[in-house]
């Protein structure tokens, strides 16, 4: 039965991180393409200036990484929040089976892989973003 269930919860996690992925990068692109479309004077200015393309698109970056880096942290921490409160539940249903989800490396590891991998899924779409529009 504790199979059946690792299965079926790995499954179910892998198809909702890429839902999840997917979700939040044509939301970033969305919004930062708002921002881009908003300033496409100030950029057509910038262009006829002389500016380079990495002056013009890396503020669009820069703001695709503070997104992914703060929705990160708050993922982060309402996982945390919910393992405080469901790791007693899980001890009892689970029993003699040991959990370690409340190791410091752990949860270390965790805030440093997804704040990374979040800030470069916001790289990624503010580049996309950025680009759409010619520069």
């Amino acid at each position: 039965a504790l199979t059946k269930w690792t299965n079926g919860l790995r499954y179910s996690g892998i198809a909702l991180v890429a839902i999840l992925v997917l979700m939040s990068l044509l939301v970033m692109v969305i919004i930062i393409s708002m921002k881009v479309a908003a300033k496409r004077d100030e950029i057509a200015t910038m262009k006829l200036l002389g500016a380079t393309p990495w002056y013009i698109n890396g503020p669009f970056v820069f703001e695709g990484a503070i997104y992914g880096i703060l929705g990160s942290l708050f993922a982060w921490l309402l996982v945390l929040i919910l393992m405080l409160y469901t790791t007693p539940v899980l001890v009892n249903f689970l029993g003699d089976i040991p959990l370690n989800t409340l190791d410091p490396m752990f949860l270390g590891s965790l805030l440093g892989i997804s704040t990374m991998s979040a800030a470069l899924l916001g790289m990624i779409s503010g580049s996309f973003s950025s680009r759409r529009y010619g520069n």
